[in-house]
């Protein structure tokens, strides 16, 4: 089964001063979710209209527009914004956070792959979405880590993550 989700998570205090005509996710903790949908980049990238290439070529849809969206709101408190892609336990993570307009965390990059000896994660240590997640305040027990907490696991797909809560 795959996880691909592109989304914008905060406290729910910050998600709020998005101002995004959209509907929000509420998640454990005081923290919020924004699906990253095709259909709300567009709509962002259209209405900031930065004509600037990617500042972050490796994220599939952290386009120059989202970056100076999530940039300025961090003004009003931590963002970050996260993107799973795997298939079978196989695929690719990256994540990034801002605070007060500037970056507080990552860009970070980590995957896993089944190579000889198993499955590998790379590089070794908590994943790029935990570490930011960490970072913006996601408080773990012994038994669960950051993106466990927040329950993210239920969200598989970004264009169905309303339907999936």
């Amino acid at each position: 089964m795959g996880h691909t989700l592109h989304a914008i998570i905060g406290p729910h205090t910050v998600i709020e001063k998005l101002w995004l005509e959209t509907n929000v996710i509420q998640l454990p903790q005081e923290f919020a979710m924004v699906p990253m949908t095709a259909a709300l980049h567009d709509d962002i990238v259209e209405l900031v209209d930065i004509n600037k290439p990617d500042p972050y070529p490796d994220f599939e849809r952290l386009s120059a527009g989202i970056a100076w969206l999530l940039e300025d709101r961090s003004r009003h408190g931590i963002l970050a914004y996260i993107e799973t892609d795997y298939f079978g336990g196989v695929g690719v993570q990256r994540a990034i956070a801002w605070q007060a307009g500037k970056i507080a965390c990552g860009p970070i990059l980590s995957g896993s792959s089944w190579e000889e000896q198993g499955l590998v994660v790379t590089p070794s240590g908590d994943t790029a979405i935990n570490q930011v997640l960490t970072r913006i305040g996601v408080r773990t027990d012994r038994k669960h880590d950051p993106f466990d907490m927040l329950g993210l696991v239920r969200f598989r797909h970004t264009e169905t993550a309303f339907n999936e809560r």
